[in-house]
């Protein structure tokens, strides 16, 4: 009776926390808040247009709105057809968008089906403490309607995983070609999703799966001819720009997933030679990219670069973080080797070339990765530091702090970046 009633109390437990957590977002609502630096808000009123355009069927004036295909302001359109008032529409957008938490817990509850789904619940809330995202859902961002598309899309590949049956496998490629036609950058994940079922079927199913792909681009291919600024990309011209940070963003992320059991982990069967032969590695790769770095925007750069230059002055802190994060990276690959776990070495490079592809821009902004670089390395590799996050409670609340602390740590820069205007 004990054990039923401790059962029945972590049950409420990780239900109201999902609750309290998802139901926060809208605070952001009533007070405005927007935890991009006002890019969220500035992004909802200056594409509205479009918006409006799309209720009458018009795609005109597109390129004076935005660079992104449609399908998202068409989606709002709707929206704007029940209600001409922005607020109201905003608010739709928010429930309608509570659904990403829900599709988070669903595709875990797959992966982790021996693991406790009450950690899985709550964790799935946790996706509402991360600014970008926050705002994104607060103020109707395409990025939001985009994350939408690809959860239900990584759901469908995950079912197509288990029963090869062909809805599935429809699906997933109906709700990612959804995502890359709210956001283009999103196409990159089909890297992702075309290796994992390659590893998992044999060539032939991979052949069906990427012949449906090129029918769903074939819309791409008309907004590409007739909205030629839908592939204004804007180019990095500076790969040592792009590397370093991309470098410094994904070691942030990656502390999410630190605690004592994964460092215990990535240092399991390690001796002095090799974290000296890594750390020089590392060192020596940084220290090329050093010399040839010239990024010099305030904006973007990842949340280390403005840290770096704001309290210090300088890119050190900066540059530090890039070391950091090679090395971590070549630590998670050296574990998965030791295992001989050769599958996921494809797979955490497909994960990380994907988002060096996405972000290769001339301005590289974190809200590329959130939350999609952290759903990626769950939902695809699910093994080694990323599978112990959801070991126990503790680990849970390490990573409920080091979010928090993210949460408010954006809310004071925001202040800060006021009074320096």
């Amino acid at each position: 009776m004990q054990v039923f009633n401790k059962k029945i109390n972590q049950e409420y437990l990780a239900k109201s926390i999902f609750f309290i957590i998802t139901s926060s977002i809208f605070f952001d609502y009533l007070y405005s808040f927007d935890f991009s630096s006002g890019g969220a808000s500035k992004d909802f009123f200056s594409t509205f247009g479009a918006v409006q355009d799309l209720k009458n069927y018009n795609l005109k004036n597109w390129s004076n709105y935005t660079k992104h295909f449609p399908l998202h302001y068409f989606l709002l359109s709707l929206i704007y057809r029940l209600t001409e008032f922005k607020d109201n529409i905003r608010l739709i957008y928010i429930f309608i968008s509570l659904v990403q938490p829900i599709l988070v817990f669903l595709i875990l509850s797959r992966i982790y089906d021996k693991l406790n789904k009450n950690i899985l619940l709550i964790f799935s809330s946790f996706i509402y403490l991360l600014p970008f995202l926050r705002s994104s859902v607060v103020w109707a961002n395409a990025h939001s309607t985009a994350l939408t598309f690809f959860l239900l899309a990584t759901l469908f590949l995950i079912i197509f995983l288990e029963n090869k049956k062909f809805y599935a496998m429809f699906l997933s490629i109906f709700f990612l070609s959804c995502a890359v036609y709210a956001v283009q950058y999103f196409a990159a994940f089909f890297l992702i999703f075309l290796l994992k079922i390659y590893l998992a079927f044999n060539f032939l199913t991979l052949l069906k799966y990427f012949i449906i792909c090129i029918i769903f681009s074939l819309p791409g291919l008309y907004f590409l001819y007739n909205i030629p600024i839908t592939s204004a990309l804007g180019l990095s011209e500076n790969p040592f720009n792009v590397l370093l940070i991309n470098l410094s963003i994904i070691f942030f992320y990656l502390l999410f997933f630190i605690n004592k059991e994964s460092i215990n982990s990535l240092f399991k069967q390690i001796n002095i030679e090799q974290i000296f032969i890594f750390i020089i590695f590392s060192i020596l790769i940084v220290s090329i990219s050093v010399f040839n770095f010239d990024y010099e925007f305030f904006v973007g750069g990842g949340i280390f670069y403005k840290f770096s230059l704001l309290f210090f002055k300088s890119k050190f802190i900066f540059y530090i973080s890039s070391f950091l994060g090679l090395l971590f990276i070549l630590l998670i690959f050296r574990s998965y080797f030791i295992n001989g776990d050769y599958k996921n070495i494809f797979v955490l490079l497909s994960i990380l070339s994907c988002f060096l592809a996405i972000s290769w821009s001339y301005m590289i902004f974190q809200k590329y990765y959130e939350p999609t670089l952290i759903l990626s390395l769950l939902f695809f590799l699910n093994t080694g530091i990323f599978k112990i996050i959801f070991k126990n409670y503790k680990n849970l609340f390490i990573l409920f702090s080091i979010s928090l602390v993210y949460l408010f740590s954006t809310l004071l820069y925001l202040n800060i970046d006021l009074k320096l205007i």
